[in-house]
């Protein structure tokens, strides 16, 4: 039998892998500070993830998800300030093209050759512009929860620490009488 560890859930977000200080601090901003907030913050709607499609059917300005490997990936200096672009050509079994992330400059070091991706976004002018990406491997959760972002939190890391959060809530006493 497991007992409830209530002590886990007003533990600081910290203890959640991939939460250091900074984000700690800016996930406090937005009113999480507890495992327990995170919770407690629902999503704000759920969504189906776009059919998959393969490069070469892509139709331009039309949402799609993609499984790909990454060939190669570079930061793309520009002029305008406050902007950042990182590209990876990328391809499947039916032709390559470039990808596209605007002001994600930390996506960098997750597009080493070689890795399995999957993107969602549309093809445009510049090449398929990414909106989310992820690891390709077992089906994805679906519909997805759309956790709203917060401050300069973006609602894919919310819904990763929610994941976490969740996994931990096995643990969570039953507010209800047992005889409910």
């Amino acid at each position: 039998m497991r007992w409830p560890r209530a002590s886990e859930f007003e533990a600081p977000l910290s203890t959640l892998k991939g939460i250091g200080q900074k984000l700690e601090e800016l996930a406090a901003e937005a009113g999480v500070s507890t495992v327990l907030h995170l919770l407690w913050r629902i999503p704000g709607s759920y969504s189906e993830a776009p059919d998959r499609a393969r490069l070469a059917d892509l139709e331009p300005g039309v949402p799609a998800s993609v499984t790909v490997e990454v060939v190669s990936s570079r930061r793309v200096r520009v002029r305008r300030r406050g902007l950042s672009v990182v590209e990876a050509r990328v391809a499947d079994d039916s032709g390559q093209t470039k990808a596209v992330w605007f002001n994600r400059h930390w996506v960098l070091d997750q597009l080493t050759p070689g890795r399995s991706l999957v993107l969602e976004g549309r093809l445009e002018k510049k090449g398929f512009v990414v909106s989310e990406h992820g690891p390709s491997g077992p089906e994805e959760q679906n519909p997805r929860p759309r956790h709203p972002a917060g401050g300069e939190i973006g609602p894919a890391r919310w819904r990763s620490w929610a994941k976490q959060a969740g996994e931990l809530a096995g643990d969570l006493a039953d507010p209800l009488p047992s005889q409910l």
